[in-house]
Formats: structure tokens, C-alpha cells, sequence
């Protein structure tokens, strides 16, 4: 019986510990990373300017090399937003939704 009773008091005392861990990190998790969501935010912003402005000067080109330059720089600037958006989707859903969001996002956004 005794030792029924100190297994079961390690296991109650790892869980507290774990528990405490985590509940530690979800509080440090905002204030970690709050300069990063100003920079992504500042960031894709910028790469879906730069994607407009790309595509509007490839409709009105009528030069070849520029055309295909701007249509690299468009697909550049569509690859950032792409990585900062999915980023922003990962990290701002629930855990236990994690999964569901994801992959309606996949289905939807690509």
C-alpha cells in the first residue's frame, strides 16, 4: 500500500511541475514574441505591395525582360506572404484546433 501511495504522489507531483511549466510558458508566449508580430505584420504588408505593384507594372510592360522580371518578383513577393500567412495561422490557433485550421486553410487559401 505504501508504495500505491509514493508512486501515486510522483506522478501527482510531476503533473503539477508539468503543469506549471506549461502554464509559464503561455504566459512568456505573448510578450515573446509581440516585437515579431509587429515585423510580420510590417513584412506582409509590404511583400502584398510588392505583389501588386509587380503585377500592375508586368499588365502594362511591353518589354519581355521586364515582364519576366516582375513576374519573378511577383512569385517572390506571393512566396512571403505565403510563409508569414500560415505562420500567423499556426501560431494564433488553439492547440486543440490546430489541425482542423490548418487544414481548412489548405483546402481554401492553398
Amino acid at each position: 500500500m505504501t508504495h500505491g501511495r509514493t508512486v501515486g504522489r510522483g506522478k501527482q507531483l510531476r503533473n503539477r511541475v508539468l503543469h506549471s511549466r506549461l502554464m509559464a510558458r503561455e504566459a512568456m508566449r505573448p510578450s515573446a514574441f509581440a516585437w515579431q508580430r509587429q515585423v510580420g505584420g510590417r513584412h506582409l504588408l509590404l511583400s502584398v505591395a510588392g505583389f501588386g505593384v509587380t503585377i500592375l507594372v508586368f499588365a502594362l510592360s511591353k518589354n519581355f525582360y521586364l515582364s519576366l522580371a516582375m513576374l519573378f518578383l511577383s512569385g517572390v513577393f506571393d512566396g512571403i506572404s505565403v510563409v508569414i500567412r500560415r505562420a500567423i495561422v499556426r501560431l494564433l490557433s488553439p492547440n486543440y484546433l490546430r489541425g482542423r485550421i490548418a487544414a481548412v486553410s489548405l483546402i481554401f487559401i492553398g
